[in-house]
């Protein structure tokens, strides 16, 4: 039993810290260079796809986990979490674009990213934004209060690495 958990718990440890170093460590230097991208899919082309998975995925979950009877409640704050959480990066980029010497706009931004949607730093902003959201909305309807922070964060997690996954298999760019 306990040496079973020990090694289950090590296995995902060292999971986890794989993909943490695999989206977080940069591979080359931008100095004073363009980005371009090699093919014709942007992260933002398969977003519908990716909403759906992602949606389904952390809601089915999420239900799974916390064995909550409101299912329409969880699909609610799902749906306001991952809005929030996606929407986070590029409000703060706005922001910064509206400095006096900003010389960009909205749409202009999304498509000027040199960099994947989804990485590491996006799976942390997620669980900040998107984990109180969904937890203080379903918790007083969950009958498993441990299971519904454990199905927010494995759904987070799962949707996290299917996206980078995609992102960079489809989705490919140089400096």
């Amino acid at each position: 039993g306990s040496v079973h958990n020990m090694n289950k718990t090590k296995n995902i440890n060292i999971i986890l810290m794989t993909f943490i170093l695999l989206f977080s460590v940069p591979v080359s230097a931008f100095a004073n260079s363009s980005w371009a991208w090699l093919t014709p899919f942007r992260p933002l082309y398969i977003l519908p796809f990716v909403i759906i998975v992602t949606l389904a995925t952390e809601i089915l979950l999420i239900y799974y986990f916390s064995k909550s009877n409101k299912f329409n409640k969880i699909i609610t704050f799902v749906i306001l979490g991952n809005l929030l959480s996606f929407l986070t990066p590029y409000l703060c980029d706005y922001l910064s674009s509206l400095m006096p010497h900003s010389i960009y706009d909205f749409s202009t931004m999304l498509e000027r990213a040199p960099m994947y949607i989804v990485g590491f730093g996006y799976l942390f902003l997620t669980l900040i934004v998107e984990f109180p959201i969904v937890y203080h909305g379903v918790k007083k309807d969950a009958e498993n209060q441990q299971g519904l922070i454990k199905g927010i964060i494995i759904s987070n997690i799962l949707t996290t690495i299917f996206t980078a996954v995609l992102e960079h298999t489809l989705c490919r760019g140089h400096w």
